[in-house]
């Protein structure tokens, strides 16, 4: 097993790998994948941002992207804790990541309670068509794809369409699959690892929280979002964030808080 990479979580970097893709890959959004696949030409990439927890950092990826000429597809959540398509900024920002010719998507939890039914799957198509419903009246134009917070089994390496929406865990988009997940890419630095590889389809996932002007860890990034974000809360609304920010990512931990849960493990 690989152990993994960590080292550049810069805009310079990120730069870096937009500048190797582009030399060697035909980019496309998620949602033409039915138009080129399967590929018998040169290698195709789609480029993929599930935001998680900020729309300013997914904006300030795609303006970089957008100087490399290069789509990418942001997927969003309706209903996120952390961001809300209700308030102005928000539409705002998505609005001006469809105008550079990004894709928005729809990035989908299907709840617990659904989850536990035995007819999940009905459910799990009327909750994704009103998630969707959310996000095209912002956009003006159809949701044509989606990922999902958290895996469905039957759904991941499952078919290519759902609903006619394409679904990013398809077998089809799985196959070479690069992601820093949990501010971490487990198969190792990005760009060595495609310029070892050759094969027809890659998709690459990144996650705007992680990615800024300087490199940090994961825990240290999102403290500093927690910092900013809570400067003009309350205590009670701090606390509110700093569970939301707890559920969504469940991996890890902001950096003043995993240092609080460290000193009572030791105790």
């Amino acid at each position: 097993m690989h152990p993994g990479w960590s080292a550049d979580f810069r805009y310079t970097y990120f730069r870096q790998l937009l500048h190797t893709v582009r030399s060697r890959f035909s980019a496309h959004v998620l949602s033409d994948a039915t138009d080129v696949l399967p590929n018998n030409g040169p290698p195709i990439l789609f480029l993929r941002h599930d935001v998680k927890i900020s729309l300013s950092k997914a904006l300030r990826m795609a303006e970089i992207e957008n100087e490399y000429g290069l789509p990418a597809s942001y997927m969003v959540r309706a209903d996120s804790p952390l961001y809300s398509l209700d308030e102005r900024q928000t539409r705002i920002q998505l609005l001006e990541i469809s105008q550079m010719g990004h894709e928005v998507g729809l990035h989908f939890d299907l709840a617990h309670e659904t989850r536990q039914s035995p007819s999940y799957l009905r459910l799990l198509e009327a909750e994704i068509h009103a998630a969707c419903e959310r996000v095209e009246q912002i956009i003006c134009r159809p949701v044509r794809s989606l990922s999902f917070q958290r895996s469905i089994p039957l759904l991941f390496g499952g078919p290519l369409l759902l609903n006619g929406r394409v679904n990013a865990d398809a077998r089809e988009l799985r196959a070479w699959y690069l992601s820093d997940t949990g501010g971490f890419c487990r198969n190792g630095e990005p760009i060595t690892q495609i310029a070892d590889h050759s094969d027809p389809v890659l998709q690459i996932s990144l996650h705007p929280i992680w990615w800024g002007e300087r490199h940090v860890l994961a825990p240290q990034r999102l403290q500093e979002f927690f910092d900013f974000a809570t400067r003009e809360r309350s205590a009670r609304e701090a606390g509110i964030l700093d569970i939301n920010l707890a559920k969504t990512i469940p991996t890890v931990r902001r950096q003043t808080l995993q240092a609080l849960m460290n000193r009572e493990g030791k105790r």
